[in-house]
């Protein structure tokens, strides 16, 4: 399996009140800017990495069972966030963008579509039990919001869509049966 370690996160500095301040949902991407991988492990760290040693996540998991994960969506392939190795781990190759969505044309400008995915499995309880699914997508949104914080701080721009297939979307992506994508996160510079 293809693999990219993160080696370098670019340094968010902006105060939490500027971030609030400069959060826009953006749509107008420059599609001849792409994102670096310092950004993307920045973006991916906020939306969901490990931030300690005790292993919590940077956002809040209902019961901590981790049942949100994030995938990258990019022109070289469908690329899942591995949290505790802080790498992406390349899941299906090609450009799926464009299917990340019912015809919004501003997506396949976008360099990075981020799909916020719940597992069913990983939501289930030791004994089994499905937990409610209006839990998974507090998850998601939470995810989600930590995505639009770390584009305000890192001066690229995004904007959270859920106007998509859902099961066109996990076939095309390879994600698993027990998967299913809640929220989309497409991210990018804006044209000046």
């Amino acid at each position: 399996m293809k693999t990219i370690k993160f080696t370098h996160r670019a340094p968010m500095t902006m105060s939490l009140d500027e971030c609030l301040k400069n959060r826009r949902s953006g749509r107008n991407f420059d599609p001849t800017r792409d994102i670096s991988d310092d950004i993307l492990a920045a973006i991916l760290y906020a939306a969901c990495g490990k931030n300690g040693e005790n292993g919590l996540r940077t956002c809040p998991s209902t019961l901590e069972r981790r049942a949100v994960d994030v995938y990258a969506v990019r022109a070289d392939g469908v690329w899942h966030y591995n949290d505790k190795e802080d790498a992406i781990e390349l899941v299906k190759e090609g450009d799926f963008r464009a299917i990340t969505t019912y015809g919004q044309d501003f997506v396949k400008d976008a360099p990075i579509t981020f799909a916020i995915v719940y597992d069913e499995e990983k939501g289930k309880s030791p004994e089994g039990e499905k937990m409610p699914v209006v839990w998974a997508w507090a998850d998601a949104a939470l995810i989600s919001e930590n995505i639009y914080l770390a584009c305000a701080a890192l001066g690229v721009s995004g904007v959270t869509r859920a106007w998509f297939d859902p099961e066109k979307t996990r076939q095309e992506l390879g994600l698993r049966p027990s998967e299913t994508a809640f929220l989309m996160h497409s991210v990018g510079y804006l044209k000046d």
